[in-house]
């Protein structure tokens, strides 16, 4: 009996219980680990499990109510998943991201955007297939042209690392690149006609009837904005200095 009051006082209490959240595997998302250190100082007896997964087997357990939340990217590349998420789930962004190309080439100049028929004749490292980004590059070389990419590989680091190495170029989001730029011997531009996409947290609409649930929503939208609030501010004093 007590083993059943506590499950419902679980399901029933904001500042108790467990959360599972799943994030993509080649996510940057230090901004959501800061949250949760944030939330846990003041929700100690909410506890969580938070693991990285690739994209099939992230909406597989959201699917199957393995997990209560995912951060991801969107939209979706797949017809299937978009269509899921319209009917079932609801979602919202975090922050906007793009595609950085990672290069070798001597004759651009970092931060610029460039058509890509200048990286036609380049070799790749790059994602597996079915990582997010491999797809949006394939659509950027259009379907007259295919990419040469000799090597693919899951690991970002281990990818920018065998990139160093050869002669090939590669190709990461924004957002990874903005926080390991100091570590990369590469230089990053963009591409014309660029496709933005979206990191974001996507949970199935029933989970909004759990109070943790609830609650971790309120407490993130607090915390994104003071933390918008706060880059903006810092911006503005190093724009000042300069």
């Amino acid at each position: 009996i007590n083993g059943v009051v506590s499950d419902i006082q679980e399901y029933t209490q904001a500042d108790k219980g467990h959360i599972s959240i799943g994030i993509l595997n080649t996510l940057q998302v230090d901004i959501f680990y800061r949250f949760l250190r944030y939330f846990n100082q003041k929700y100690p007896d909410v506890t969580f499990t938070v693991d990285c997964y690739d994209r099939k087997e992230l909406w597989r357990r959201l699917d199957t109510n393995m997990i209560d939340m995912a951060l991801m990217y969107l939209p979706d590349n797949t017809k299937k998943e978009e269509t899921n998420l319209r009917h079932q789930y609801n979602h919202q962004t975090i922050y906007d991201d793009r595609l950085v190309v990672l290069t070798h080439k001597t004759t651009v100049e970092a931060g610029k955007s460039y058509p890509v028929s200048r990286f036609l004749n380049r070799k790749w490292v790059s994602y597996p297939d079915d990582f997010y980004l491999t797809p949006l590059m394939y659509e950027y070389f259009g379907k007259k042209h295919k990419p040469n990419i000799p090597i693919k590989i899951a690991s970002t680091e281990e990818l920018i690392k065998m990139s160093e190495e050869t002669d090939y170029d590669t190709f990461v989001t924004e957002s990874y690149y903005d926080a390991h730029h100091n570590a990369i011997d590469l230089t990053p531009v963009y591409l014309d006609e660029e496709h933005k996409f979206h990191i974001s947290y996507v949970y199935r609409k029933g989970k909004l009837e759990i109070p943790r649930m609830q609650n971790l929503l309120k407490e993130w939208e607090k915390f994104l904005d003071k933390y918008v609030n706060s880059s903006r501010l810092l911006e503005e004093v190093k724009q000042k200095e300069n």
